[in-house]
């Protein structure tokens, strides 16, 4: 006799389904597997060759889980007196409290991304951090400032689901070693425990370099450059993104677009200096 609570209607093939879980599980436990050899390669080289700044190269000490110095150098690029919109991340003066509604936010064409974070203006000593750590040798000063960004913005930098990094073109990167962009993902996702993403958004064509371009050219020059390959990898997601400097906002806008056309969920910003008007 079959008993009524057990149904005998016949069920779909289960090995698709354990195929599923199984790629999940590999792709999973491979990533854990290269972010613990990088971490390790990265102590054990500390170890062997004591780290030094690599800002000033002043010598640094290593506190766990930090894997870069820490110096009095870097505590000039952090303006304690000046506040920052909650927005976009543009400053609103000493002794000014977050605004979150500042004049770069109250256009007609209003930012699509949530808000943004940056570690200050993008002038002095923390311009010169920034042009350094685009240069060949600077991917250590992106961890260092990237680690750094991650501690002050702490509460700010919570509750995201991966972390996704502003495009170049591909021919853009045959000339250079290292992506700062990419690089700031990384070493975020690292800090923050979430999956780095740093080829989520693709820029499907080349384009002037936007820091030679006038605010409207900006906006026309990339238009229509970024798109997102795989929507169902970010679909219903909140999203970090990650940029070594936002002046204008057109990239940032461009890339967030692309993103919440895929359905991302919420797009935050967080990069390394905010820079106004020329700077």
């Amino acid at each position: 006799m079959v008993d009524a609570a057990v149904s005998i209607a016949p069920v779909a093939p289960r090995s698709s389904h354990r195929a599923e879980r199984r790629a999940v599980g590999w792709g999973g436990a491979k990533q854990v597997v290269v972010r613990g050899a990088s971490d390790f390669a990265r102590s054990l080289l500390d170890l062997c060759v004591p780290p030094a700044c690599p800002l000033c190269g002043a010598d640094g000490v290593i506190e766990p889980p930090r894997l870069t110095p820490r110096c009095e150098c870097r505590a000039t690029f952090t303006e304690p007196d000046r506040g920052w919109c909650r927005g976009c991340g543009a400053p609103t003066g000493p002794h000014v409290p977050d605004c979150g509604d500042c004049q770069h936010c109250r256009r007609e064409d209003a930012f699509p991304f949530c808000g943004a974070v940056s570690l200050g203006l993008h002038a002095d000593r923390l311009r010169d951090a920034v042009l350094y750590a685009k240069t060949d040798g600077g991917r250590p000063a992106v961890r260092a400032l990237g680690e750094d960004l991650r501690e002050r913005w702490a509460e700010r930098l919570a509750g995201f689901d991966l972390v996704a990094a502003v495009p170049h073109h591909w021919t853009a990167r045959l000339h250079t070693s290292h992506d700062p962009a990419a690089e700031l993902c990384d070493t975020l996702a690292r800090g923050l425990n979430l999956p780095s993403r740093p080829r989520l958004v693709r820029k499907r064509h080349r384009t002037d370099k936007q820091a030679r371009l006038t605010p409207t050219d900006r906006r026309a020059n990339l238009r229509g450059a970024f798109n997102v390959p795989r929507p169902t990898s970010v679909a219903g997601k909140r999203v970090l993104l990650c940029d070594d400097v936002l002046t204008t906002g057109t990239t940032a806008r461009r890339v967030t677009t692309a993103l919440r056309a895929a359905g991302a969920s919420e797009v935050f910003v967080a990069v390394l200096a905010r820079g106004v008007g020329g700077t």
